[in-house]
């Protein structure tokens, strides 16, 4: 017997999730490092409804993309990654990182259209990756329905819960959509239509990408056939890392 094992971290199970990770966390330092105020910063790069429906022009529309890699402090930043880490690696290796790329950026738009229709004179820079990660949450709803996540939230009184991913949806869009009504239970200013917006995109570009999303499915649960001289075994464990075991098969007798 030969056996051998490899560890796969983030970076190479979901490069862009990866990637994302890394630009939203050196734009913070940055931002930091400046020493310029961050509401200037947000004036100039974030979002703003009025400045987007009213002036206008390539600048404005680039303010979507930009707002969605600033962020208002430490936890802000700190809840969008860690969402972005849990789902994103368990979304990109199935659909694949370039439809991912665009699954990110579409529920990004998106959830900035949410926004901005929802209030379009208002002077509110909108920034954070909250509804990009909301879309990332969408399509693992839609891809992943059954599989398990722990819960642990004001809630459930920080007890950890488990539930599968469509009821942590579900349970997921009501909050946000009780805040969109006015009911502020997060206690400051949340734009919790983008996220809904973002939620929303995802789910639809899962349901229209559906059959090339579970052909690729298919695909990876099969995986390539193994070789005459080796059977190749992978097992992913609940960190995201992946381990190959390579059982050497025995070779053929000689014939007489």
């Amino acid at each position: 017997m030969i056996w051998t094992s490899q560890s796969t971290g983030l970076k190479h199970i979901a490069p862009v999730t990866h990637r994302l990770i890394v630009i939203n966390v050196v734009v913070l330092v940055l931002m930091w490092l400046s020493g310029v105020d961050p509401m200037q910063v947000f004036g100039a790069l974030g979002l703003v409804p009025s400045r987007l429906v009213v002036d206008g022009g390539i600048f404005a529309a680039l303010t979507v993309g930009t707002s969605m890699f600033l962020h208002a402090g430490l936890w802000h930043l700190l809840a969008n990654m860690v969402f972005l880490y849990f789902f994103g690696r368990m979304v990109e290796p199935m659909i694949g990182s370039r439809h991912f790329a665009w699954l990110y950026g579409l529920a990004g738009v998106g959830a900035a259209a949410f926004q901005v229709g929802a209030d379009p004179l208002s002077m509110i820079p909108m920034v954070g990756a909250s509804g990009a990660v909301s879309g990332v949450l969408g399509a693992a709803v839609f891809l992943r329905p059954r599989q398990k996540v722990l819960m642990i939230s004001p809630l459930t009184l920080f007890i950890p819960v488990r539930l599968s991913i469509w009821m942590f949806g579900l349970i997921w869009v009501v909050l946000q959509g009780i805040g969109a009504l006015g009911i502020d239970w997060m206690g400051s200013d949340v734009a919790f239509l983008a996220h809904l917006g973002g939620f929303l995109v995802g789910l639809v570009v899962c349901l229209v990408m559906r059959r090339p999303f579970r052909n690729r499915r298919d695909t990876s649960r099969t995986g390539p056939a193994p070789n005459a001289q080796y059977r190749t075994f992978i097992v992913t464990d609940a960190q995201g890392h992946s381990y190959e075991f390579h059982d050497e098969k025995p070779s053929a007798p000689d014939g007489a």
